[in-house]
């Protein structure tokens, strides 16, 4: 799909005046590239935000799709273990959608469990996870628009008796839990899990809130691009 009929396609969707404006036309360029490139992490990090900043808000999605949901909020469970300690280690969680009904996944709300660090003297040892929806090479944060929720443990310890932690956990449910915290189109989402300098092999769980809805033809063509 060219840059023209990914202005025009986005344009159609959105509509009103703001989908006239220099912020929508460069935004809509910029997803235009994603598009043509199969590639988002190509763009510069001002440009991923902008996308997110001016098309994929949630609130321009509600309005934008006006999304129809087909279930009941439904839980999907998932874990996994590192394949070695200090390995990047994937598991593919399937959303099941039915791309022929245009059949989308509502994340309403995340909740990433991680193994904590190992305290080893004079290290700075740490375990990242993530929810993607792509998949990924190695531990990411929430800069990446692909990545839904992350979680993080950091254990610091200075050699001579100080040891500090740390942890986090981001986020857990999109805006005053009045919208999703993510649009899902494509089949299947990515569970992540890498730790640095720890002694034995971490693990992540993670519990995921979500609802199937179906959304027009042209927004779901929209996002499934933007997605793959």
């Amino acid at each position: 799909m060219g840059k023209r009929r990914w202005l025009s396609t986005i344009q159609a969707i959105l509509g009103g005046k703001w989908a006239q404006s220099s912020a929508f036309r460069r935004s809509a360029v910029v997803l235009a590239t994603v598009s043509l490139t199969k590639s988002p992490r190509s763009l510069r990090s001002k440009d991923r935000g902008l996308v997110l900043g001016h098309i994929y808000t949630p609130d321009r999605l509600r309005r934008a799709m006006a999304y129809k949901t087909t279930s009941n909020v439904f839980q999907i469970s998932a874990g996994i273990q590192e394949t070695a300690p200090n390995t990047a280690t994937e598991l593919t969680i399937n959303s099941n959608v039915d791309s022929l009904s245009r059949e989308i996944l509502l994340v309403w709300a995340v909740d990433i469990d991680i193994s904590p660090c190992d305290n080893v003297p004079a290290t700075d040892a740490s375990v990242d996870a993530y929810l993607s929806n792509t998949t990924q090479t190695g531990a990411v944060g929430i800069q990446d628009p692909d990545v839904i929720a992350t979680a993080a443990s950091v254990v610091k310890n200075d050699g001579v008796g100080g040891v500090a932690t740390f942890q986090n956990a981001e986020p857990r449910n999109g805006p005053s839990g009045k919208e999703p915290l993510y649009y899902v189109a494509t089949n299947n989402l990515f569970l992540g899990i890498e730790s640095t300098l720890n002694v034995g092999v971490k693990r992540a769980q993670v519990r995921i809130w979500a609802q199937r809805a179906t959304i027009d033809a042209a927004s779901y063509a929209a996002l499934l691009t933007a997605q793959l």
